[in-house]
């Protein structure tokens, strides 16, 4: 039994099986890149649910754009948006994590995944060199 011809088959019975078989790899790809930066479940589940939310946006834009001359226009303006939006946030990231600016990108994953609140301030304790131990002097 080769899984190969087994999906090329359900494919053909019934052409829905594609899109299900698309939003599986999707998820499987979401699925290591939250292994891999250890994030839970809750930001697996909230991973998910947005990218099947575009990805069924994207279909219906594109089912839209292909059969109606009038949303050609929308559909569109909707890729131009996010084409800015992906490549605003790509900056927003890339600034976050090189030069901490607007917030350091560990204090904004922490507010997301809901982990502990980060505290950068420092309090000046009036503490001398000769408060500190003998270890650390050297």
């Amino acid at each position: 039994m080769d899984p190969t011809k087994t999906i090329r088959d359900a494919i053909g019975a019934a052409p829905a099986v594609r899109w299900a078989y698309g939003v599986a790899g999707v998820l499987a790809a979401l699925s290591l890149g939250l292994s891999y930066f250890h994030s839970g479940p809750p930001a697996a589940l909230l991973g998910a649910g947005f990218m099947i939310g575009l990805m069924v946006l994207l279909r219906v834009f594109a089912y839209l754009a292909e059969n109606s001359k009038l949303l050609k226009g929308p559909a569109i303006l909707m890729v131009w948006t996010v084409v800015v939006l992906f490549t605003l946030s790509g900056f927003g990231i890339f600034s976050s994590v090189m030069i901490r600016w607007p917030r350091p990108y560990p204090e904004i994953v922490g507010d997301l995944v809901g982990g502990p609140r980060i505290d950068h301030e420092f309090h000046n304790q009036d503490i001398t060199i000769e408060d500190l131990p003998s270890s650390v002097k050297q």
